[in-house]
């Protein structure tokens, strides 16, 4: 990807990623770890809208 591995990790917790269980419980399995690619770009596309600190 040619991301660190730190920012890629950041990225999944940050997302909703959760590890796989040895065991899977009851219930919906989880998809792809619960990692929503379409939610984390919804989230990156609002924080890019308004900048951290306002221009002079």
């Amino acid at each position: 990807m040619g991301r660190s591995v730190s920012t890629i990790s950041r990225e999944l917790h940050r997302n909703g990623w959760k590890k796989r269980k040895e065991k899977p419980g009851r219930g919906r399995p989880v998809i792809a770890g619960n990692y929503r690619a379409a939610l984390a770009q919804g989230r990156a596309d609002e924080l890019s809208v308004k900048p951290r600190v306002e221009r002079r």
